[in-house]
């Protein structure tokens, strides 16, 4: 229905803020089954400034942009540990070609640089973020494992508040992550949502 925020924002490419959610994941996005890919790739984290940090691992497979696998730590549930273990734990779950952090996270990024890696600051244009990524989503572009339990579950339950003019406060660590990655992998819809401002 060309009338509902959700074309409007997804496809329509227009800022059009809702009470539904900020990225409804479409069922061709989700992956199923058993992959035979490496667990090799970009690696995006939101190293938090809380007791959440989060990653997720995006693959090329098939000529689209999967997100494989994603590490998820929630310290006020198993306790709290410092960035440098957090980076050991995604360096040995997966081998990084390329790093995008946070940009709260220098102390993170910092450690990464020691340990001879070249992170990158994530890009934190969100507007422009939740865009290229739904059009990415819905264009099949961009594809997310069932694996990824966290992130599916996240995703369904981030929700814009027009009351807040922003999103309901709750996990966001690895949508935030996808977001980066979306902005990452896919210049061309970045320069598409470029100076076109916040429509409402």
């Amino acid at each position: 229905n060309p009338q509902t925020s959700h074309y409007r924002r997804a496809l329509a490419n227009e800022w059009t803020p809702d009470e539904g959610l900020i990225f409804p994941i479409p069922a061709h996005a989700v992956a199923k089954g058993p992959i035979d890919v490496a667990l090799r790739g970009s690696v995006y984290v939101d190293p938090g400034v809380a007791s959440v940090t989060a990653a997720l691992l995006v693959v090329d497979y098939g000529g689209v942009k999967l997100i494989a696998d994603e590490y998820y730590w929630e310290g006020d549930k198993v306790g709290r540990v410092p960035d440098e273990d957090h980076l050991t734990n995604i360096l040995n779950k997966w081998r990084v070609d390329r790093m995008v952090i946070d940009p709260s996270g220098s102390p993170f990024r910092a450690d990464a640089i020691r340990r001879g890696l070249s992170p990158f600051y994530a890009p934190n244009e969100r507007e422009i973020g939740i865009q290229v990524t739904n059009n990415a989503l819905y264009a099949g572009k961009l594809m997310i494992h069932e694996r990824c339990e966290s992130l599916l579950a996240e995703a369904s339950a981030y929700r814009w508040n027009p009351r807040l003019a922003g999103a309901e406060v709750g996990a966001d660590h690895l949508c935030d992550c996808m977001r980066y990655a979306a902005y990452d992998n896919f210049p061309n819809y970045v320069s598409m949502f470029m100076g076109k401002g916040r429509r409402r």
